[in-house]
């Protein structure tokens, strides 16, 4: 997650095992596409993809690995307007 959500400007601090800390520095969408590697965990894709949300514009790579806990996420994610390709 930490390298994932630097590409957003986010810096995630772990404090212990069950803290974590997470900071921003300007988050901002600039219409560029940011690609989410999703290092075959359903959870990276889930917790990331509501960032098109805001405007970014994201590649997931290997979007199939959600179908193990939520398989119609795309879809249902797409009813508030998110264009999924």
């Amino acid at each position: 997650m930490q390298n994932e959500l630097l590409k957003f400007n986010g810096v995630l601090k772990i404090k212990n095992k069950d803290t974590v800390h997470l900071s921003s520095n300007n988050i901002k969408s600039n219409n560029q596409i940011i690609s989410i590697e999703t290092h075959n965990d359903h959870r990276v894709a889930l917790s990331l993809a509501p960032l098109s949300l805001l405007g970014f514009n994201l590649k997931i790579d290997n979007q199939n690995v959600i179908n193990k806990s939520y398989p119609n996420f795309f879809n249902d994610l797409s009813k508030f307007g998110v264009l999924i390709k």
